[in-house]
């Protein structure tokens, strides 16, 4: 999940329509940010801290 991160954050958008959840709008570098909890490799804590 990180090289996808990766890659997002280089992105220069303003809109993100994933495929599940709500859209984002906005620079997707913060989308990705909150996705990994702020910190490189910081994975995904949308879970509530499960990670798969």
């Amino acid at each position: 999940m990180q090289a996808a991160l990766t890659v997002l954050a280089g992105l220069d958008a303003d809109l993100l329509l994933p495929g599940h959840g709500p859209v984002h709008r906005g620079p997707v570098r913060e989308a990705v940010d909150r996705a990994s909890g702020g910190r490189p490799g910081g994975g995904d804590h949308t879970r509530r801290g499960r990670r798969r």
